[in-house]
């Protein structure tokens, strides 16, 4: 019989190896190309699958990336969905973005200012 460290590994593969992948580390920083872009599937990027594969975007380089290698290197031009991008990846991994967390949200403070 297998070790539970061995069968994570094998179903960690059979994952990789298929396009329905739904065992995802916990960690961003442990994602494979392959889980990465499943995770762009997930939560609507899916256009930019490609564009992450060529340049080997793996969890961690996915964590480094800014919106301007966004907008630059993956031709997203839309801010909207920049902004929505991070957000996803806070929500995949709330250790990704502890910053944000608790902070106030600035669209909601500017309405209240402004009495509405």
């Amino acid at each position: 019989m297998k070790s539970l460290r061995e069968r994570k590994v094998l179903r960690v593969r059979l994952c990789e190896a298929s396009s329905e992948c739904d065992i995802m580390p916990t960690e961003v920083a442990e994602w494979s190309e392959p889980q990465v872009a499943s995770w762009l599937d997930r939560f609507g990027y899916g256009a930019h699958r490609r564009a992450f594969a060529r340049k080997g975007i793996d969890g961690l380089a996915l964590l480094e990336l800014t919106e301007p290698d966004l907008r630059d290197e993956f031709k997203v031009a839309a801010l909207g969905l920049r902004k929505r991008f991070g957000r996803s990846l806070c929500a995949a991994d709330k250790r990704v973005c502890p910053a944000i967390e608790g902070q106030p949200d600035q669209y909601t403070d500017k309405k209240q200012a402004q009495g509405a």
